[in-house]
Parts: structure tokens; sequence; C-alpha cells
């Protein structure tokens, strides 16, 4: 299961909102966070890295706790949005626009695209209190894919010289 909550003072964000299935045969069909231990704070905004259960499956439990907006590429924002149907919620959805950067309470966020499984699959980048922090999301280097379908290195060099705190990095099948 994928979330992670980043927090400077009281101001709040969360990246991911993923759900856990059982490896096992235990009666437990699903498993997902207790977002309300976290606790009060500050919630500027959920962003999605990607469609996939593991990413979007708490989605709804995530709002339970905090009704901040959600923001996802049009594609995952249309899988989450059957999620929280299913569920009988909404949220305020906004799409992820290539280069455009997400205001968020003292958090800046910039988004790079990256290949994965699933269309509309992104990265991202945060700015904040003078740090840079690198979320990979899921992501795949799919050298013979065609050009628009491969993670774009050149924008994870870009960020790496112009200097990386700290990266949070999964891969597919590492």
């Amino acid at each position: 299961m994928n979330s992670l909550l980043l927090q400077t003072g009281e101001d709040r964000l969360l990246i991911d909102a993923g759900q856990m299935f059982p490896e096992w045969d235990n009666g437990v069909e699903r498993m997902v966070p207790d977002y309300g231990r976290l606790g009060p704070g500050r919630m500027h905004a959920i962003l999605l890295t990607h469609g996939h259960e593991d990413h979007i499956g708490s989605l709804p439990q995530a709002l339970q706790w905090s009704k901040a907006p959600v923001y996802g590429t049009r594609f995952t924002l249309g899988l989450a949005g059957r999620s929280l149907a299913d569920a009988g919620m909404e949220a305020e959805f906004r799409t992820i626009e290539p280069g455009v950067v997400i205001e968020a309470g003292p958090f800046r966020v910039h988004s790079l695209p990256v290949a994965h499984s699933t269309p509309g699959s992104v990265a991202f980048v945060i700015e904040c209190g003078g740090l840079v922090i690198l979320h990979t999301g899921d992501f795949k280097l799919a050298k013979t894919a065609p050009a628009a379908d491969r993670t774009n290195l050149e924008a994870f060099a870009e960020w790496g010289r112009r200097g990386v705190d700290l990266m949070f990095g999964d891969s597919t099948g590492a």
C-alpha cells in the first residue's frame, strides 16, 4: 500500500492513498490505512501518482479524514472517480497539466510524466522550506517503447543538477 504524508508545521500534503491486498487467504479482502490516527492538520492537497489500487484504493478513507482537493492526471482521476462513486462520495478533482506548477499551501509541486503499466503516471518534485523532494511514484525504464511513452530521464537529470535533498523511489519490478 502506498501513501506518504509530508508535513511542515501543521501544513500537510498526501501523496497517494493506496490499499493493500493480503498475500494469504485469511478472510481479509483488503487493508487500508487509518488516516484518522494521523491527527489534525491543514491538508492542502492529495496527489495521485497513477491509477493502480495500491495507490488510489484508500482514497475514500483519506477523504473522510480530510476533504483536500485531489490532483492527478485525467486518466488517474477517471479511475479514482469510479472508486469514489462506488463509495457514494465526491471530491474536488483538479487535473494535473504538464508544466503547470501546483501551489498547495507552502508546497510547490511539479509533475514529471513517467512510463508505467497504466497511462497518466507521474512523479512529483515538491519544493518546501528550501528543500527539494523527489517522489518517483511507480515507473519503469522502457527503452524500446515509443519516445512519447518513455520515462523522460532528462527531466530527472535536470532536477538532479539543481539539487534534490530527499528522494522517495519506487520502480516496477525493482
